[in-house]
């Protein structure tokens, strides 16, 4: 229970709100007409300030959950989805990094990014999983999250990936959900030969 400073905002109106925002697409100034109407619909309890939505959209212990409402809303074409994609994209932010850039040998400004993994329906191209890390971070240990979270809810049978993706653990993990890894090897790989995941998709 809260005993000091300003009472806390519902955590259901705040995730109502944060995801609301994404949805219109406005600034958080503009989108407080649609707050209100919210609020006068009765979709939440009060109309937070735009600095709090721009608050609880930064914060991390709400990453979860809304990580998890992305695979919530792939729900309805569960009955039509068993093959999936994985891959990685980029989100600009409004900061600036600086770097040694070899190609022109010189430091360089460009604007900081984060980088998201996903999980992908390959029919409906509707998201299943997503995680979300810094523009550095490499795609093969986001992988088995993604694969994991999406069997919790759909038949997999088919998972392809680019070679960001080849590894061992990964070719086993898709095994695991009793479906088949399309991930392409690389020039540089010895021919198995044992009788693993990794030895027959490498001859399929």
């Amino acid at each position: 229970m809260q005993a000091n400073g300003r009472p806390r905002l519902p955590l259901a109106d705040m995730v109502f709100s944060c995801v609301y925002k994404v949805y219109v697409g406005f600034s958080s100034r503009r989108f407080m007409s649609d707050l209100r109407e919210a609020k006068a619909k009765e979709h939440i309890y009060k109309a937070p300030h735009f600095n709090s939505v721009s608050n609880y959209l930064a914060d991390p212990k709400l990453t979860d959950t809304f990580s998890q409402l992305v695979t919530l809303s792939s729900l309805p074409l569960k009955g039509i989805e068993n093959n999936f994609a994985v891959d990685s994209s980029g989100f600009s932010t409004c900061r600036f990094v600086r770097w040694f850039n070899k190609k022109y040998g010189r430091e360089v400004d460009n604007r900081e990014w984060v980088k998201v993994h996903l999980m992908v329906g390959v029919e409906s191209k509707i998201v299943t999983s997503v995680e979300v890390s810094g523009w550095a971070a490499n795609d093969s240990p986001y992988f088995v999250p993604l694969l994991e979270r999406t069997a919790k809810y759909y038949q997999v049978q088919e998972v392809s990936a680019d070679k960001e993706d080849l590894s061992h653990k990964n070719l086993a993990a898709v095994a695991t959900q009793h479906a088949l890894p399309f991930i392409p090897f690389k020039v540089n790989t010895a021919v198995p030969k044992d009788n693993s995941i990794w030895a027959e998709m490498y001859h399929y």
